[in-house]
Parts: structure tokens; sequence; C-alpha cells
């Protein structure tokens, strides 16, 4: 097998990150958006659990505006990538990990009579009960663009969001609830540090405020540096986009 140095995903990781430094399109989600990916797409690139396509591959060469020399190099690891057996298999391997910790995959019923959890176990389900609070914040500022805020209340089950400006709600259904729950444990709040950072200039920043049944406020904070968790984070947002946008 080749160097992993020369792997496809790890040319995509390191070259992102070397250029974040000095550069915010490079960050995470500057760079997704950008291309137009989601951000855990851009994730699962560069953690080598998924082959790009054709159209994906062409973006992220053009946006590195590589010299002639590193495209040939990034154009070779996309082939071997995609085409190499072995390679494959441990792409493979690295989607059988991911699916043993990524985000929940849901499957609700065709005849509108329920959902049900696909492909995690039980503990999950009921580790959901533990991750009672009694409000969620979270403000993200990415500059120059406004700041986006997101808060969920448990005891009327509501997400609010503020998307460029506007604010939109909704009081989630049993149903809704009962994803949002296991959103929510997945992310494993608890495990969250009180600060990560990355020294770039500008790019993104964040805040999560939790505050618990008793009324204590636990906070976590990053300028361009994030938890392990934050691709699952990533899926809870989206989740409560769909959901305020009634998609």
């Amino acid at each position: 097998m080749a160097d992993a140095k020369k792997w496809f995903n790890n040319i995509v990781r390191d070259e992102r990150r070397s250029r974040k430094t000095t550069d915010t399109r490079f960050t995470l989600q500057g760079m997704a958006e950008r291309l137009g990916f989601p951000s855990n797409r851009l994730f699962r690139i560069e953690m080598g659990s998924i082959v790009p396509t054709e159209d994906e591959f062409r973006k992220l060469s053009e946006f590195f505006q590589f010299t002639e020399e590193k495209q040939k190099e990034f154009r070779a690891a996309y082939e071997e990538m995609r085409d190499n057996p072995v390679v494959r298999e441990a792409i493979e391997k690295a989607r059988d990990e991911e699916l043993r910790n990524a985000v929940p995959l849901f499957v609700d019923f065709r005849d509108g009579s329920g959902t049900c959890l696909a492909g995690w176990d039980a503990k999950l389900v009921n580790g959901r009960k533990n991750a009672t609070f009694r409000k969620l914040t979270y403000t993200e500022c990415t500059w120059p663009e406004l700041p986006a805020t997101l808060t969920i209340t448990p005891h009327n089950k509501t997400v609010v969001m503020d998307i460029d400006g506007k604010e939109l709600s909704c009081e989630c259904s049993s149903a809704d609830w009962f994803k949002l729950e296991i959103y929510l444990t997945a992310c494993n709040f608890g495990a969250w540090q009180k600060e990560y950072y990355e020294p770039v200039l500008d790019g993104t920043t964040w805040s999560l405020e939790i505050e618990d049944e008793k009324g204590s406020i636990g906070k976590s904070t990053g300028s361009n540096g994030y938890p392990a968790e934050w691709e699952k984070f990533l899926e809870l947002k989206q989740y409560c986009r769909d959901l305020v946008c009634g998609n």
C-alpha cells in the first residue's frame, strides 16, 4: 500500500490545515461552504471514509490551485483511492468504524406510523434519557456573516434558530423530539472541554451553553477549534435547521 502521507484524504486534510493558519477560507466550514459541500462531507473526505466524486475532486483541485507537479500528485492519489482495491479495502474499514461512531441513521415507516433507529445499539436510545437539561444555546459567528444561533428547550420541545438575521422556530412532534434526543446524546456534551482554540486570523468563533435542571450552566467555546464530536454536532445543527425550515 502506498505511504499514508500520499493518500488522497491526507493530502486534502494536510493542505487545508496548513493553509487555514493564514487564510480563513480554509477552515473546515469556510472551505465546505465555498465548495458547496456539507461540512460533514468534507470532514469525511479528510477522514478517508468516503471517495469523492469526480466533480468533487475537480472542485477541490481548483480550490487548492496546485502547481502542475502537485496537481499530478493529487490526481494520482485520487485515482488510487478510487481504483486500487487495497486502498478501497482500507476505506471500507474506515467506513465501518465511522458507522460505529457516526451520527444516527433513522428510517421512517412508509405509512407514517413511526420511526426506527437503524444500525445503533440500545444504549444510545437508553442514554438519551440521561441527556436532560433545561436549555441549550449555541451561537456561531463567521466573519463577515451575521451571527447564527440555535436554542433547544426540552420542556416545550421547541427549537429556535436565527439564520441570516431571521428567527425560525418549531415545536417538535414526539417523533421529531425522539430523533433530536438521539442527536443530542450522540454529541456527548459532557466530554467537551471549556475551550478549543487554533491560531487562525478571523475564521469561526462559537459558544455552547447548557443549563441543567438545577440552573447550573456549563459552557464550551471555540475559535477555529472543535471537539472530537463536532461532526455529530454538525448533524444535530442540520437536523434542527430542517425542522425549523419545514424540510
